[in-house]
């Protein structure tokens, strides 16, 4: 099993023609037995992709030359023991939020190389959404 996660830019894209990509996506991310989440807000897309490698060596490169996105970048990549994900949708969460729960993904089955503990980020992550903006906007002052 593998375990991708990445983030783009999607300035033109509207959240309607988002969201019918998104129901198309279920139904061929269903059928390639992939999982995962994704979360889209002011033209930022962050994705979680879980599955049979095989069938992600597919489709990650036809995400990756979509060009409805550009600036894609690399979160994680990384063999999983389990899929953690087992349907496919979007979620009503910040892009960062889903970055996050990848990082603490890998962290946790020790594929990643952040310092900080998987317990830090599920302690950011647990927070109710507000204070989790109020983190980022501080952070970003």
């Amino acid at each position: 099993m593998r375990h991708y996660c990445y983030t783009s830019l999607a300035p033109d894209l509207g959240d309607a023609e988002f969201e019918a990509i998104i129901a198309r996506a279920h139904q061929r991310n269903r059928a390639l037995a992939i999982g995962g989440i994704v979360s889209f807000r002011n033209g930022v897309i962050c994705q979680i992709l879980e599955g049979p490698a095989k069938n992600l060596e597919v489709l990650v490169p036809v995400i990756l030359a979509d060009p409805r996105h550009c600036g894609v970048a690399t979160i994680s990549d990384a063999r999983i023991p389990a899929i953690g994900f087992a349907d496919f949708g979007m979620v009503r969460v910040s892009p960062l939020d889903v970055a996050l729960r990848s990082i603490a993904i890998i962290d946790r089955i020790g594929a990643g190389r952040s310092k900080s503990g998987p317990a830090q980020l599920d302690l950011v992550l647990s927070a109710p959404p507000r204070s989790v903006h109020l983190l980022q906007s501080a952070g970003a002052a």
